[in-house]
């Protein structure tokens, strides 16, 4: 067997008196309107799955904690080490995601997905639309988590198929409603957090890319984004005076970073971001637009390389999409002249557009983790309808 096909491989089944040793041990109780026999089947089966699953994905389901989602693009595989101290566990729990989403990417969902002797829900068209699935692995304090998403409304409606399976045939007890919006749709470009709930566990980040430059324009520069991005109105609260130096932080197609360099201020804005595609997308259109006081930087999902220091940080939709984001903004610091501020604007929790529920942050979490970094809250702006707008300084 390949590691490919652990996640929902199953068995030849178990021996009877592994079975019965387990029924023992774990007996619970009847539930209403089921029969003796169809209990103990119940309980057989169960047994069967857990202890088959252990040596399938490599690590103890009763040390772990499985959860799927429906989401508006999609939905997420993930799993968590019940014990945070326990990093076997957390460790085997990222191995295998990270190989289920490299198989599931491939179209390697026929002996995967076979459960029970038989294929699960939407199997089929999740193979046929393999092109047209985007599988992200990233990983969460105690394991890790992948990420699905779709544009393809078939594809989609069968991803929720076969999660609503697994939800039921694994008894994990999550949701089988969609919830909250696209992971990664046109309104939002950025880096993803929260904190996990009780029952819906979540990464530190979302690693999404966006590799397509031309084809991420015309969501992220369609004109009517100025009607709740606001542009000229958070530059204006910014207050940026003449001969600031700006970095724009996950700039993308350069939304903020023209705005910024015709502004009245004219300052040097350096517009950072990893996408090398971005990178040449902007030089050319500060190149188009005569803006000599703008360069492009290829930042690192660890570092900005800013070749110089700066005044001013503006990370526009983006927080949620950056990796060990205190250790990031630690580094972040020596980038900054005295007195420069940060500012973070990143989609509100239950806003119309933006990431999951699950990847927003709210204000107080997002002050925390930069609390960490050593920046603390000077100033905040609530005129924005979809997002935070929250300005920190250094301690």
């Amino acid at each position: 067997m390949t590691p490919s096909i652990r996640l929902f491989t199953v068995f030849a089944v178990a021996s009877l008196p592994f079975v019965s040793v387990v029924a023992a041990q774990q007996h619970p109780a009847m539930p209403a309107g089921m029969t003796h026999e169809e209990h103990m089947a119940q309980m057989k089966k169960e047994a069967e799955v857990k202890h088959h699953g252990n040596l399938a994905m490599g690590f103890d389901e009763d040390k772990t904690t499985h959860h799927f989602s429906l989401t508006a693009d999609g939905g997420s595989i993930a799993v968590d080490a019940n014990d945070p101290a326990d990093h076997a566990s957390r460790d085997q729990i990222r191995t295998h995601l990270k190989e289920i989403a490299v198989a599931f990417g491939q179209g390697d969902l026929q002996k995967p997905l076979l459960t029970h002797g038989e294929v699960a829900p939407g199997v089929a068209v999740m193979q046929r639309l393999k092109n047209e699935v985007a599988y992200t692995f990233a990983e969460t304090a105690r394991g890790g988590i992948v990420l699905i998403s779709t544009s393809n409304p078939e594809a989609r409606a069968a991803l929720h198929q076969f999660l609503t399976y697994q939800i039921k045939e694994h008894a994990t007890g999550d949701s089988l409603a969609v919830q909250g919006g696209p992971a990664h749709g046109p309104d939002q470009r950025a880096s993803q957090s929260g904190t996990p709930g009780a029952a819906t566990p979540q990464a530190d980040h979302f690693d999404h890319r966006f590799d397509n430059a031309d084809e991420w324009a015309k969501s992220f520069d369609d004109p009517t984004r100025d009607e709740w991005q606001m542009p000229a109105r958070v530059i204006e609260a910014l207050q940026i005076r003449p001969g600031q130096r700006v970095a724009d932080l996950g700039a993308g197609t350069g939304y903020f970073t023209v705005r910024l360099g015709k502004s009245p201020a004219a300052p040097k804005v350096f517009a950072v971001d990893i996408e090398p595609s971005m990178v040449e997308y902007v030089k050319h259109r500060a190149m188009h637009d005569g803006l000599t006081n703008v360069a492009a930087v290829l930042g690192g999902a660890d570092r900005s390389n800013l070749p110089e220091p700066v005044d001013l940080v503006l990370v526009v939709d983006t927080y949620h999409h950056i990796p060990n984001r205190a250790a990031y903004f630690t580094a972040l610091k020596a980038h900054l002249t005295p007195g420069a501020r940060l500012a973070i604007i990143d989609f509100r929790k239950g806003a119309p557009s933006g990431p999951p529920e699950e990847f927003r942050l709210t204000p107080d979490q997002i002050s925390a983790e930069l609390g960490q970094a050593g920046f603390s809250l000077q100033a905040s702006h609530d005129f924005l309808p979809r997002q935070n707008f929250l300005v920190y300084g250094v301690k």
